[in-house]
């Protein structure tokens, strides 16, 4: 997947110490995906894919510092910003669509 950054995620990457090759590493290894409302997505690395990165050979101080990023794009492939997951807020990317079927 192939990501343009805007503005605003820009920044919250220099705010929050993300360097651009790590979020580029992100987009290569993220598999988990969560709707986080209006056409935006939730990019995460979860554990099978971190364990898949390791033996592919991926140095392992590269996928500590991704391990907590969440990567949030709109639908049409730009980056709306970032994070680093931690205390209650980190749900909101990490849990599955709770909405009823019919309701999306």
């Amino acid at each position: 997947m192939t990501l343009t950054s805007s503005r605003h995620a820009v920044q919250r990457m220099q705010q929050r110490g993300m360097r651009p090759c790590d979020v580029a590493l992100a987009t290569l290894l993220f598999d988990t995906e969560v709707a986080v409302g209006r056409g935006l997505s939730a990019f995460r690395l979860s554990r099978a894919a971190l364990r898949e990165a390791r033996e592919d050979g991926f140095p392992a101080k590269a996928i500590a510092r991704i391990l907590r990023t969440v990567l949030v794009a709109s639908d049409d492939g730009t980056l709306v910003t970032c994070a680093r997951l931690h205390g209650a807020g980190a749900r909101t990317y990490t849990r599955r669509d709770r909405r009823k079927y019919w309701m999306n």
